[in-house]
């Protein structure tokens, strides 16, 4: 990869300034300078080699393998993001002269450079740092490129397809002809399909299927299964079958949220009772109450669809007895009858306390402060960490919430939280402190009271007056 740096533009000149300037010039003129524009920049050097190779007839695909091969080549370890959106503009200029080759009638080739760029880039991906997302439009155009040079080649179709899924499997993180089984229906027609799926078929038939029993001591992510799998649900996409693409999804039922996708293709399709019993499959196969909340949101949204308000609270009940805490306390508030709830809602704060008192989820008392904070009961949720104690960020969402209801007890908990932060050295407890202050100050400001906080804040600075960091970040906070 060349590393070039631009020089620094010289005033601002429109292109339609440079265009009327250089249409002014005599065409000898222009050929001496465009041939001196080559000879100090490699990448416009090649494409024009490349367009006279085209309009002679004397292309040589090999050369220009190699030559791709150079630009796209990472020359060192790692390239961080400052460096990749340099080497992003480098496989664009590359990419720029494979569209010039089509432009001039050379598709067929095209086809094949732009395959063997792919595999170059599978190379070079692995070794450079684009969280900037710089290469994510070139990887856009070289995709759309190859489609088009096949439109244009009319390749041949089975050939196409096999390579296609080879292509896919061997894929980085640049996922190429991910999609290609839907993308290139066009280009592939049915002789082509077929051919895909026979190749696609010999790495599915290596899948065994997966069930609830032993997903769970599997690695978290097995890349080729997923790719295979990917490749195989838009293959019955492509094929329309709602049938094919659920039994491709069967394959693998390791995770409950697996029964969920299903049964979101079963609603999209309007097989709205077949979607239920997948559901229900997904929930009894990880008892006690599907192991998933975005399962059970799912069901229980079915349940109340169909007027089984019944299964709905059946449901929550079991997940709130599996876990008690303020997630399963808000699915159960949600479907219990509001003329049972009162009376329900006292035993599953006790059951939230009891759980705590056996130290199931840990000492303290924010899974029972958390609920009622979330119904809007302050008073109760008040009453529940003081008497039980919680953790700071539980105290915080407390005070937060309490700003209005009781602007005193918000203040006492952002000061203690910043007294809490300054017992630890660093910058980071430093801003958490002055966070915890300003908010402090606003509470206060909000009912007229700014003044009664300058006692305090006069106290931290005393004690604290050997951090002058600290005490600048107190300064530019206003917290003087």
């Amino acid at each position: 990869m060349l590393d070039r740096n631009p020089p620094a533009r010289i005033g601002i000149v429109e292109d339609a300034d440079l265009e009327r300037f250089l249409g002014g010039l005599e065409r000898e003129e222009l050929v001496r300078r465009l041939l001196a524009v080559s000879r100090r920049h490699e990448d416009v050097r090649f494409g024009l080699e490349t367009e006279v190779g085209a309009a002679q007839g004397s292309f040589d695909v090999a050369a220009a393998k190699k030559r791709l091969t150079a630009q796209v080549a990472i020359r060192g370890q790692f390239l961080p993001p400052r460096a990749t959106r340099a080497y992003a503009k480098e496989v664009g200029a590359a990419i720029d002269m494979l569209a010039g080759l089509l432009d001039a009638g050379l598709a067929a080739e095209v086809v094949v450079l732009c395959e063997h760029l792919m595999k170059r880039l599978d190379t070079a991906l692995g070794r450079v740092d684009d969280s900037g997302g710089y290469l994510a439009a070139p990887i856009d155009r070289l995709k759309e490129l190859h489609h088009a040079a096949c439109v244009v080649a009319q390749p041949d179709v089975r050939a196409l397809g096999r390579r296609l899924v080879e292509h896919g499997l061997g894929s980085g993180d640049a996922e190429w002809f991910f999609d290609a089984a839907t993308q290139y229906a066009d280009v592939l027609g049915d002789e082509g399909l077929d051919a895909y799926r026979t190749r696609l078929e010999r790495e599915w038939a290596k899948l065994p299927p997966l069930g609830p029993e032993g997903g769970r001591f599997l690695p978290f992510h097995d890349h080729t299964r997923w790719k295979v799998s990917h490749l195989r649900e838009q293959l019955a996409r492509a094929g329309g079958s709602i049938n094919e693409l659920v039994g491709v999804m069967a394959n693998n039922l390791s995770h409950p949220y697996r029964f969920l996708l299903i049964a979101e293709e079963l609603e999209s399709a309007g097989l709205e009772r077949e979607a239920l019993s997948w559901l229900e499959r997904g929930v009894a196969a990880f008892p006690p109450a599907g192991d998933d909340p975005r399962l059970r949101a799912r069901l229980t949204a079915a349940y109340l669809r169909d007027g089984q308000d019944a299964d709905a609270v059946a449901l929550a009940e079991k997940a709130f007895a599996d876990k008690p805490g303020p997630d399963t306390y808000d699915e159960l508030r949600a479907v219990v009858p509001a003329e049972r709830w009162a009376h329900r809602r006292v035993a599953a704060l006790e059951q939230i306390r009891t759980a705590t008192a056996q130290g199931l989820f840990g000492a303290s008392g924010d899974r029972v402060v958390l609920a009622q904070l979330r119904e809007g009961d302050l008073d109760g949720a008040w009453r529940d960490a003081r008497e039980s104690g919680c953790t700071w960020p539980t105290w915080l969402e407390l005070a937060d919430a309490s700003r209005e209801h009781d602007p005193d007890a918000a203040v006492r908990v952002y000061v203690s939280a910043a007294e809490n932060e300054l017992e630890h050295p660093g910058a980071p407890a430093y801003e958490r402190a002055v966070d915890r202050l300003c908010r402090a100050r606003e509470t206060l400001a909000a009912v007229g009271r700014a003044d009664e906080l300058e006692t305090t804040i006069e106290g931290i600075r005393e004690e604290q007056r050997r951090r002058p960091r600290l005490i600048a970040m107190l300064d530019e906070a206003g917290l003087r």
